[in-house]
C-alpha cells in the first residue's frame, strides 16, 4: 500500500478522519472528497490507484453516479473501486455494482486492507 493514491470519499467526517489516518499509517497518500461532485473531480485532478467510496451522501448524486462518471474517463476506467456502506445488503443486492466490492459500515480493519490489496493486485495484473 506503500506510496499508493488513495481517493476516500465519504460524507461522516468522523469515518474520513479515522480511514484516512489507518491508510496512510500505512503509507498512502490518501485525498478525501465529501460528495459525489467533489469525488469526480478529485479524480479527474489526480487519477488515483484506488477509490474507496460511501454510496449515499448529500447533494447531486451518490457514489454509484460518481464512479460511473469516473470509469466514463478512458484514464480513469481501471481504477478499482471498492465500496463502504451502512446500506444493507438486501438494499444493495437490487443495485448493478459492477463487480465492485462491499464492506459494510464500519469497517474492520483487517477486511478493509485485505480488499485494498486485493484491488490493487488486480490493477497490477491488468
Amino acid at each position: 500500500m506503500r506510496g499508493c493514491k488513495i481517493l476516500l470519499v465519504d460524507d461522516d467526517p468522523l469515518f474520513l478522519e479515522l480511514i484516512a489516518e489507518r491508510l496512510t499509517s500505512a503509507g498512502a497518500e490518501v485525498r478525501t472528497a465529501t460528495n459525489a461532485v467533489s469525488s469526480f473531480k478529485a479524480a479527474l485532478e489526480e487519477t488515483p490507484d484506488l477509490i474507496i467510496t460511501d454510496v449515499n451522501m448529500p447533494g447531486f448524486g451518490n457514489g454509484l453516479d460518481s464512479v460511473r462518471c469516473i470509469r466514463e474517463q478512458p484514464r480513469l476506467a481501471k481504477v478499482p473501486v471498492i465500496i463502504v456502506s451502512g446500506l444493507s445488503e438486501d438494499r444493495m443486492k437490487h443495485w448493478d455494482l459492477q463487480g465492485i466490492p462491499v464492506l459494510q459500515k464500519p469497517p474492520v480493519w483487517k477486511a478493509l486492507e485485505a480488499a485494498i490489496l486485493k484491488a490493487l493486485a488486480s490493477r497490477d495484473a491488468a
